[in-house]
């Protein structure tokens, strides 16, 4: 690989534990820790055609997911994980024999020889790898209605987003398998936020989910919002973070549809024991943050990242950062302020 980096694309991080003091239950000052820069070492151009979503990580692979599900695409792009070099695809999307109809790119659980993913809107699908090559597992139903952040636990219930905005509540909880055994669970945050419709409430509180099951949580990150909710597997709030030094400077919900307010944060993952996620509310064109959060709400590092990022993944060991960024003509181009679109580059980063 090229010792001279490309300015965009996949990249790579060298995480550092740096000391910070512990907040409260009820506010985080995000500026109180210092900034560490990353540098980019390396980087790989991204010539395949795909709409990637999101990026995962499974033993020696990194794993795109491909949501221009046009019949016949591919649905997964694997690269190898040390040079990000093209390996393989494999899944199309269609109607037959071993094809798929969806998948929902937020999802991923993983062991050592397998990972799980939710496919066709209502099921989980195992895959395993052998050489260079996957098979398909069996299908699990998880309830017939739509999916969203999606949370598995141990014990067989799934979390999600709800469908039924009537409740009142933001997400909700079952059994896998069991479409009416429903739960809901969460009060919409408090707002100043101006709307008129609860479709817009639901919008102006929009989420991005991760969980754990050795911690037992589940934690929303808010989009619009400088706040952070975590939620036991009963649905209990457990911890309520808001920001200290930022608020949104949408005032209706209009604002925010016309994408005219603050993204706060977006793509949250676990990285062995702790939690990341990116956040965005400084409103750089050419730069991003990454922020490694402790599971009871412990800002414990903060990171500069390059702009454009739409998506990223972090190894277990905390070692690495990958990150796909948007660019079609090689240059720069500006944050993207709602996430997606398709990364066609590549670039690797260290030295903090």
């Amino acid at each position: 690989m090229s010792g001279k980096w490309k300015s965009v694309g996949i990249a790579v991080l060298t995480v550092l534990c740096l000391s910070c003091n512990k907040p409260d239950n009820s506010k985080l000052a995000i500026g109180s820790v210092k900034v560490s820069e990353a540098t980019i070492v390396a980087s790989e151009t991204i010539n395949e055609i795909g709409h990637f979503i999101s990026m995962h990580i499974f033993n020696d692979n990194l794993i795109l997911i491909n949501r221009a599900k046009d019949e016949g695409a591919y649905a997964l792009f694997f690269y190898d994980i040390d040079d990000l070099s093209y390996r393989f695809n494999y899944l199309r999307y269609g109607r037959g024999p071993n094809e798929i109809l969806h998948i929902n790119p937020y999802y991923f659980s993983k062991t050592d020889s397998s990972f799980v993913m939710n496919t066709n809107d209502y099921f989980l699908s195992d895959f395993r790898q052998e050489a260079e090559k996957m098979i398909k597992g069996d299908d699990k139903y998880i309830a017939n209605m739509p999916i969203n952040n999606l949370f598995v636990t141990d014990k067989g219930n799934y979390i999600c987003s709800t469908e039924r905005r009537g409740e009142w509540k933001e997400f909700q909880t079952g059994q896998l398998g069991k479409d009416m055994d429903v739960r809901y669970f969460g009060d919409y945050p408090q707002t100043d936020i101006k709307y008129e419709d609860p479709s817009e409430l639901a919008m102006i509180c929009e989420t991005s989910c991760e969980g754990s099951n050795i911690e037992g949580l589940y934690v929303a990150f808010y989009q619009h919002l400088p706040l952070i909710k975590y939620f036991d597997f009963e649905g209990k709030e457990v911890l309520k973070v808001e920001l200290s030094d930022y608020h949104q400077t949408a005032k209706t919900a209009d604002d925010i549809f016309n994408d005219d307010c603050l993204y706060f944060f977006t793509h949250p993952c676990v990285g062995g024991d702790d939690l990341f996620v990116l956040f965005m509310a400084d409103n750089i064109s050419d730069r991003c943050e990454l922020l490694k959060l402790s599971w009871d709400g412990e800002l414990k590092s903060r990171y500069s990242l390059g702009g454009g990022i739409i998506n990223m993944a972090i190894s277990d060991d905390q070692k690495y950062c990958y990150t796909l960024c948007r660019t079609t003509t090689g240059e720069d181009m500006p944050l993207p302020r709602r996430v997606g679109g398709l990364g066609q580059r590549g670039s690797v980063i260290s030295g903090l």
